[in-house]
């Protein structure tokens, strides 16, 4: 994304990366991509193999969203500090 004017965003949403071929086509041809994941049904190998899928055609990954995560789930896991002024 650096050395060219930003225009606008397009996002496209692709089918899975795992099984589909045109999904790391697209994936190649992206400034950045944005992997997401369902909540306790996506198995963590099965994320790992999606990053190195499009670590293999050097697709650039600037986050990872879980979705539908249990409210219940994050007040169990809930952290929070402060820092110093």
């Amino acid at each position: 994304m650096t050395g060219r004017p930003m225009r606008g965003l397009v996002v496209i949403d692709s089918p899975p990366v795992l099984g589909f071929a045109e999904s790391l086509k697209a994936a190649s041809l992206t400034d950045a991509v944005v992997v997401l994941a369902k909540a306790m049904v996506t198995p963590r190998k099965a994320l790992q193999a999606v990053m190195t899928s499009l670590e293999s055609v050097n697709a650039k990954v600037v986050g990872v969203v879980l979705n539908q995560v249990d409210s219940n789930m994050i007040k169990k896991y809930y952290y929070s500090a402060s820092y110093p002024n």
